[in-house]
């Protein structure tokens, strides 16, 4: 005959072994967590760069379209100062076209990190390019105007 043994306890709480594997497991999935978190501000980030580059660029083509008498004007090296502001006087369009070349200067050196833009000209064609670069990566975006 069998004897049943009556002053057993059932189970009460968890072991350490228990525990420890349930801190590994959070600890993984936190870990994934937070590298999803950092590689998503990172695309937003491109995204956000991207955007400024193509307004930018599409602006400035509609600035030359905007101009085109003076097309070959565009294609020259950004004044560092300019002697009118187009928003309150009225200009030339050499002046503006001077004008224009500056403030997109400045826009892209404000918005955007190691940036270098540059126009060509090609007949009565222009070709509008920013070249940036972002965490060891150049980047670059172009628009083609037309006139």
């Amino acid at each position: 005959m069998k004897q049943q043994v009556t002053n057993r306890r059932p189970q009460s709480g968890t072991t350490m072994i228990e525990v420890l594997i349930t801190i590994l497991v959070m600890s993984v999935g936190l870990l994934g967590l937070a590298g999803l978190f950092a590689n998503s501000i990172k695309s937003t980030n491109e995204g956000y760069l991207y955007s400024q580059v193509v307004a930018l660029a599409y602006d400035m083509a509609d600035r030359i379209r905007a101009n085109p008498s003076v097309l070959s004007n565009y294609g020259q090296t950004p004044p560092t100062t300019i002697n009118k502001d187009c928003y309150s006087t009225t200009c030339t369009p050499s002046e503006l076209a001077e004008f224009d070349l500056f403030e997109w200067n400045n826009r892209i050196d404000s918005n955007l990190p190691s940036a270098t833009p540059s126009i060509t000209i090609n007949g009565n064609n222009a070709t509008v390019q920013i070249q940036w670069s972002v965490m060891d990566q150049t980047n670059t975006f172009s628009v083609d105007v037309a006139l």
